[in-house]
């Protein structure tokens, strides 16, 4: 059994030193199904993806298939989508709508609360003598939502989801609650297969801008118009790239939640893609933006990337939100959603959904990129080399120079190139990893908060 001092040894956070065990070892991530994806507040879905009595979705709680549905007084219940008879899947769907969950291995069947409602031959095979009332499906026993967005967790001694969130809902609101009824999220869901780690994914969302400049270097070409050489495009990226440097911020919470941003004070948000149809839209709700969220996000933050620990992220201008399905040390699913304001016009979310798609999609120009980076430090890890396992990894960028922001709540860094946000990230991966009960921010984590929103 891995130790917790071994546990410690592989997330130096402190000092800014990752082990490649993180990433790699079997042990490891049976823990995590435990510890982490069984004790933490894990998205399941929107409110616009169940609008209606008995509208499911069906999804997973780290290794565990779970479904998520609106009940008949409008509440949502999450059920364990394993039959209580052999363990059959109760449901086969991804979404739709359902009266009644019936297994179809030997027709055990449930209604949507998760109650057990009907067992073939009850009266005979049975004698009547099983208790219909011990039987129902599985239950996650804490279901809370922000903003329409909904998530569970099975530790029923979790805080609530608002304090789980802590200053991170600052920043949610800036996506997610610019307009009155919020966002909506798109069609179903579409789902890619990586071979690599789920904490490559989770980490870089949340405080990785840095890559950018190299990983996506083909895609800023491509997209760059066509009057403009490949030489003058650069140079102006360069210089682009320096001024949004100067303007970065990074957020990172001692939840394990951050964020990148750039902040340019007086400059409203800008972050179109491109898009003619968007840039318009943009400027058209900016009185509304204004009242909801205040000037300094309405006229002086420019979002980028976004993760809520462990594995919850969304990104801007390309509105993706997504979810790091873990499926072992070295495999991870991508769910990936398309999100856009509830009360924009048609042709608004439509060019959205393209623009998202073109660079987030399953052969998204960026998506491929990334893929592609996480897929080769699987590679390398998957051998299991001794003498590469012993080199750790270096997250040093900006330490000891995050703290307190006089506009931004948390701990903040300066810059948008940093890994304060990945460092938080791992100091709450480790507090989870390492405690067996939920495990509370440490007051030495906690100092560098400013306060909550």
């Amino acid at each position: 059994m891995i130790t917790n001092d071994t546990l410690n040894s592989y997330a130096d956070f402190e000092h800014g030193l990752i082990s490649p065990h993180v990433f790699s070892s079997q042990e490891v991530y049976e823990l995590e199904l435990e510890r982490l994806f069984g004790r933490t507040w894990l998205f399941l879905a929107h409110d616009s993806q169940i609008p209606r009595r008995g509208d499911f979705f069906s999804t997973y709680m780290g290794a565990d298939p779970v479904l998520v549905v609106r009940q008949k007084d409008g509440s949502v219940k999450a059920l364990l989508n394993f039959c209580r008879h052999r363990g059959m899947r109760v449901c086969r769907a991804d979404l739709g709508n359902a009266k009644a969950f019936t297994c179809t291995y030997h027709g055990w069947s449930y209604d949507t609360a998760g109650k057990l409602v009907n067992v073939p031959n009850r009266e005979d095979a049975y004698h009547n003598e099983i208790d219909m009332t011990k039987w129902g499906l599985g239950q996650v026993p804490r279901v809370e939502s922000y903003k329409g967005f909904i998530f569970g967790c099975f530790d029923e001694t979790v805080p609530s989801l608002h304090e789980y969130l802590g200053d991170m809902k600052y920043y949610m609101d800036f996506y997610f609650d610019r307009r009155e009824g919020g966002v909506e999220l798109l069609g179903g869901v579409t789902k890619a297969k990586i071979p690599a780690n789920w904490k490559m994914a989770a980490e870089q969302f949340a405080g990785d801008s840095y890559h950018a400049q190299f990983t996506h270097v083909s895609n800023f070409s491509v997209i760059a118009p066509p009057e403009m050489e490949r030489r003058e495009y650069a140079e102006q990226a360069k210089l682009g790239a320096e001024r949004m440097l100067a303007a970065g911020r990074q957020f990172a919470s001692p939840f394990g939640h951050g964020t990148g941003f750039l902040s340019v004070p007086g400059q409203p948000f800008a972050s179109t893609g491109g898009d003619p149809i968007i840039d318009e839209y943009e400027v058209s709700i900016r009185p509304e933006i204004e009242a909801r969220l205040g000037a300094d996000r309405s006229r002086g933050m420019h979002g980028l990337h976004c993760t809520i620990f462990p594995n919850f992220s969304w990104l801007n201008p390309a509105r993706t939100v997504r979810v790091w399905q873990p499926k072992g040390p070295d495999a991870f699913e991508i769910w990936s959603f398309v999100f856009v304001d509830k009360q924009a016009p048609e042709e608004v979310k439509e060019a959205i959904r393209w623009l998202t798609q073109m660079q987030f999609g399953p052969a998204g120009l960026a998506e491929q990129d990334d893929g592609e980076n996480w897929g080769l430090i699987s590679g390398n890890l998957a051998g299991r080399g001794p003498q590469v396992h012993k080199i750790p990894l270096n997250y040093t960028m900006g330490l000891g120079h995050e703290g307190p922001d006089p506009t931004f709540p948390g701990q903040i860094s300066r810059h948008l190139f940093g890994e304060s946000a990945q460092r938080m990230f791992y100091r709450r991966w480790a507090e989870f990893m390492t405690s067996t009960k939920w495990p509370m921010p440490d007051e030495a984590t906690k100092r560098f908060t400013n306060g909550g929103q």
